[in-house]
């Protein structure tokens, strides 16, 4: 007899706008088959990365009495592959950056992951984060290292039309199954944007093919107003057409 038990994910995202969205709007895909940080200084983001950390032990609760069938997280949560392991149960983590990012990073996550040193870094990196000779767990790249590695699926934002030469590199780098799943764009029907400006859409129509530079930064970036300014330098000396999206 084919089972017809319901399929059961829980869904762990990283807490900022630019996580939590996609990870909505997948879950909102996924049922169709079958705290804010807008206000919180860059400086202290590390902080609210160590509070997250104090979740592992409720969430290895909550896991273990549900019992799902998958585990779908973000990259700070470098924590629960292992307790997923434990408890048996499979994870993947869902990229919210695009194929092409992962692939750039995917050289420097492993020298991070054993902790090398500064000069190493430098030959994959532009500008280098200061890196001690101990891993530190408020590091970014080192949770993303960690999540992806010990996965046994890597989902990615992002489709082959756009990515596709990408997407091929991460299955040879990571050496996982890649999926695709889409931009997981707000459907039009829910974006009231059309609605209360149309006039956007209108002059991004008659723009032509690649020639607009599109320019936003997540809830946890808070450029100073020198930093506006010269961002704004920059783009009007580039001479090109650009759609810059502020908060």
């Amino acid at each position: 007899m084919e089972d017809e038990r319901s399929l059961h994910i829980v869904m762990f995202p990283w807490l900022a706008f630019g996580h939590m969205i996609p990870f909505l709007e997948l879950s909102k895909a996924l049922a169709k088959r079958a705290e804010a940080t807008s206000d919180l200084p860059l400086e202290s983001v590390e902080y609210l990365k160590r509070a997250y950390d104090e979740l592992k032990t409720p969430i290895t609760t909550l896991v273990s009495a549900r019992r799902p069938d998958w585990i779908i997280h973000d990259f700070a949560s470098y924590w629960l592959p292992d307790v997923a392991s434990e408890l048996g149960v499979p994870c993947a983590y869902f990229s919210t950056f695009p194929a092409a990012v992962l692939a750039v990073w995917e050289p420097c996550l492993k020298l991070l992951s054993r902790c090398a040193p500064p000069e190493e870094i430098l030959e994959r990196l532009t500008s280098p984060p200061e890196l001690a000779d101990f891993p530190t767990k408020a590091c970014p790249a080192l949770r993303l290292g960690t999540s992806i590695r010990r996965c046994r699926a890597l989902l990615v934002r992002g489709c082959l039309e756009f990515e596709s030469d990408w997407f091929s590199l991460l299955a040879k780098l990571y050496e996982t199954r890649i999926i695709p799943v889409g931009p997981l764009t707000p459907s039009v029907e829910e974006d009231p944007t059309r609605e209360d400006d149309p006039t956007v859409f209108e002059w991004l129509d008659k723009q032509p093919p690649k020639s607009v530079v599109y320019v936003a930064f997540g809830s946890e970036a808070h450029p100073s107003r020198e930093q506006a300014r010269e961002l704004a330098l920059g783009l009007e000396a580039s001479r090109l057409s650009f759609f810059w999206v502020t908060k």
